[in-house]
């Protein structure tokens, strides 16, 4: 396993200086590779299978303590915004379509609905430049 989880290890590192994207690391685990493997040994149980990789459960959250687990693609499809659906006006649709749709990035719904927890109606209908409270035609919402 030490050979897999190196190469988590260094492709989290790698992904960062290439993409300029923050995958941000645990500050021990970013300069200890001992630390972040002693950790993955003792929190969590072996690796199931060959299918399964070491994820992040929160992907806007660090590689860090609380924040990993072994995940199947399927186990991942389940964040991702081509499979969370939304359903409106007697239409569903995944995040991404609904993007499409609306003009909205599928993150800003994403983000909405999950995060914020606004209806599917306002999290639709409501375009990306307006107040931080959404309004529907111009009436402040209920």
């Amino acid at each position: 396993m030490d050979a897999y989880l190196y190469g988590v290890w260094s492709r989290i590192k790698t992904d960062r200086l290439l993409t300029g994207v923050e995958a941000e690391i645990h500050p021990t685990w970013e300069r200890d590779f001992q630390a972040f493997s002693h950790y993955v040994s003792l929190a969590l149980e072996d690796r199931p299978s060959h299918s399964h990789n070491l994820c992040r459960i929160d992907r806007n959250r660090k590689w860090e303590p609380g924040n990993l687990w072994w995940a199947t693609r399927d186990d991942q499809a389940a964040y991702d915004p081509d499979t969370i659906q939304l359903a409106y006006n007697g239409r569903t649709a995944s995040l991404r379509e609904w993007a499409q749709t609306t003009g909205v990035d599928a993150h800003v719904l994403y983000d909405r609905v999950k995060r914020q927890g606004w209806s599917v109606e306002d999290t639709l209908i409501t375009p990306v430049n307006s107040p931080k409270n959404p309004q529907r035609c111009g009436k402040s919402k209920p």
